[in-house]
Parts: C-alpha cells; structure tokens; sequence
C-alpha cells in the first residue's frame, strides 16, 4: 500500500512539474506573439509603443496588463490613437493556448493630422473585448467581438454612442485571382444614436441593425488610403448577404454589393424589401426633404408594387438601395446624406 502511495505521488509531482514548465513556455509565446505583431508594423513605419507587464496569473490563466498604448500611422498625414483611461489586457488559458482574448475598458483620443490641422475624436466604452483564434503559424483566424457603452465624440461636436455592438469576423483560405472572398463577417449594433448635427427624417437612432457579409480582396499593409485605393484598383468589394435595420417606423432587409469612388468615398447598389415606408415618407415630407406632391406619388408607386410581409397584413415594398452622389436612398426616399470618410 505504501509504494503504490509513493507511486502516486511521484506521478503527481512530474506531473506538476510538467505542468509548471508547460505554464512558462505558453507565458514565453505569449511574449513572442506581442512583440512579433509590433514587429510587423513598425517594419512598415508605424510607432507603436505598448509597455505591458511581466505574465501573471499562474496557475489558472495567463495575464497581461497593458500600459499607456500609443499607436501612430507613417506619413506626414497621420493619425495617433493613445489610450489616455482604462484597463487593456491580454489573456490566454492554458488549456486554450492559440485563444487569447483582448479586454479595453476606458477612454483613447484619436487625433487626424494633415499638416497644421487637427482633428481630435475621444473613444470610450464601458467595456470591449476581442477572443480571438489563432492558427498553427500564430497569425490571427477567427474573431469573436463585443462591448457596451460605446461613445464617438469629435471635440467640440455632438456624440454618437452605441448601447451594444456584437460580431465575428473569420478570416479566409485566400486565392492567386485579387478578387477572391478573403474574410467573412457579421455585426450587429443596438441603439445606435447619430450625433445631433445629423438630421435624418427616421430620427437620430437607429434601434438595431446587423450586417453579414464578405470581404474581397486583399488590403495590404501601411498607410491605409494608399492600402484601400490599391484595394479598389485591384477590384475589392465588400459584398453585404444581409443587412437589416429597424430605423424609426422604417424596416429594411436586403443585400448589397460596396466599393470606394475615385475619391474612395462608398458606393452602394443592392436591393431591400421595406416596411413601414408610409410612415417613413411623410417624415420625409415633414422635414422638408421631399415635396408633398412627390411624397404622394411615391406612396401609390410603392403600394402598387407591395404585398403582404410573411403572410402578415403588413405590406412590403422591394425596391432598390444606393449610396450614390453622397447619399443613402432606399427606392426613391433620400435617407440621410453621408458624411464624407477621410482615410489615414
């Protein structure tokens, strides 16, 4: 009886002990990862500066605090984001070596350079997290996204926020032809509310939308209008499977193929099947973007056209969407214009 409890614990002990060094090699790739990834950008002429702390957290996972993170595009025209608030970590079970998962709780500034003018934006969010999945060569697969509480403030400008926003996002097996799908996604935002200077007919906030779809085309890395105009040229798309929003009394659901203008702004051409669009047009009407006659015109065309939604006493229009001349138009309903993206 004795040497079978002798046994046992020195089964235990290697066992242990097995287990500790197995602890510190997954504490050493951790490190390596990290500093491989600020590798590959500063070898493209990106600063990046994250001071973190030692691997904590032995036995049960592995932690790593990130300090005061700074991040800056090459170029005269750039752009910095620092971390000014918050909590950053990385953490990794040791059962689970290629998931680490990325924590963000806390306020970042993010400034847009162009010479003498500056553009300053402050993010925040309540809290956010990315679990990701690495595959055997350590570089990222798959995504699984999330957070509350989000806030964009340009100072001196009204906020958007978002309650709640969700997704995914899966990397794909690329091939030589540019326009093969090279990742998949899915997003969805609740409570959406667009700054008050935007002035929408459906009302400032949008109660849900979600959007799946894929990514085609590779995006190289550095400075990013240069990527996304290299992106363009070589004919990437991002193809929307599905999109539906819940927008005042609006209801929309389609899909959509997107690209960049000349001037890399979006361009959008799909199809939706809407709901609601009654409601939404004498909102339109009321607030000035559609005459009272065109509003009445638009109605009866639509009615004409539509038929019950699911077998439900709700009609439903199937009309076409674009984002064309700088605004968004479900069938022949001016939605909001878009706001000009400036890429850095």
């Amino acid at each position: 009886m004795r040497k079978r409890w002798i046994i046992a614990v020195a089964v235990l002990l290697v066992a242990a002990g097995g287990y500790v060094g197995y602890w510190f090699w997954i504490a050493g790739q951790v490190n390596r990862n990290l500093d491989t990834w600020a590798e590959e950008w500063r070898a493209v002429g990106y600063r990046i500066e994250a001071p973190r702390s030692a691997v904590q957290g032995f036995p049960l996972v592995l932690h790593v605090d990130i300090g005061d993170i700074i991040i800056a595009s090459p170029g005269s025209r750039h752009w910095t984001w620092t971390k000014l608030a918050g909590l950053s970590a990385v953490e990794v079970r040791p059962w689970q070596p290629f998931s680490p998962i990325v924590s963000f709780s806390g306020t970042s500034r993010l400034e847009l350079v162009d010479g003498s003018v500056v553009r300053a934006f402050e993010l925040s969010a309540s809290n956010a997290s990315a679990a990701i999945a690495l595959a055997q060569d350590g570089r990222p697969d798959t995504a699984l996204f999330g957070g509350t509480g989000i806030k964009v403030t340009e100072l001196g400008a009204a906020a958007a926020t978002i309650a709640s926003a969700s997704g995914r996002a899966r990397l794909l097996p690329t091939e030589d032809r540019p326009t093969s799908d090279t990742a998949e996604f899915e997003i969805t935002l609740q409570q959406l509310a667009l700054p008050a200077a935007q002035q929408v007919p459906l009302g400032p906030v949008i109660a849900e939308l979600t959007l799946r779809g894929r990514f085609r085309g590779s995006l190289p890395m550095g400075n990013l209008a240069q990527s996304l105009a290299s992106w363009r040229d070589a004919g990437g798309t991002v193809e929307l499977t599905d999109a539906t929003a819940d927008w005042g009394p609006l209801g929309v659901s389609g899909n959509a193929t997107l690209a960049l203008d000349r001037d890399l702004q979006p361009l959008a051409a799909g199809t939706a099947q809407i709901r609601g669009y009654a409601e939404a047009i004498d909102k339109a009407v009321d607030s000035g973007l559609m005459p009272f006659a065109e509003g009445v015109a638009t109605k009866l065309a639509l009615a004409a056209t539509a038929r019950p939604a699911n077998g439900g006493s709700a009609l439903e229009a199937h009309v076409p969407v674009t984002i064309q001349d700088g605004f968004l138009s479900v069938g022949p309903l001016k939605l909001m214009q878009m706001p000009h993206v400036e890429w850095w």
